[in-house]
């Protein structure tokens, strides 16, 4: 699916009689499909990577919030990946897999911080 995805970006560079907001939906549907495709591949960062360039044409965009959310969160940038994951809330906020994530990612970052006070408290005691 993620090398369709790429031929389908290819092809739509050719397209010069179509206006230019058609091209750049167009752009943001391939390049978001494309960032799900590579979050099921396993390939977080390059998802993370076309995730940010679908909300550069449209930070609107739910889908690519809440794709670069989940790719952040996989290779490890919580934090990065709530911010995400809460303007993604705040424009669909009916969305139960947005929702979920969130609820997710905040578990993530309370644990996270725990953990480096306990580090921290460690550190002190010794």
């Amino acid at each position: 699916a993620a090398a369709s995805y790429r031929r389908g970006l290819e092809l739509a560079g050719f397209r010069l009689a179509a206006p230019m907001r058609e091209q750049a939906e167009a752009e943001a549907a391939l390049l978001a499909n494309l960032a799900l495709a590579e979050l099921r591949l396993g390939q977080p960062a390059e998802a993370a990577g076309h995730s940010r360039a679908v909300l550069a044409l449209d930070p609107r965009n739910v889908k690519a919030r809440f794709r670069l959310a989940s790719a952040l969160g996989e290779i490890g940038e919580a934090e990065a990946a709530l911010r995400e994951v809460e303007v993604a809330s705040a424009l669909e906020p009916s969305d139960a897999a947005v929702s979920a994530l969130r609820r997710r990612l905040r578990q993530e970052c309370h644990l996270a911080k725990q953990r480096e006070k306990q580090q921290c408290s460690r550190m002190f005691r010794s």
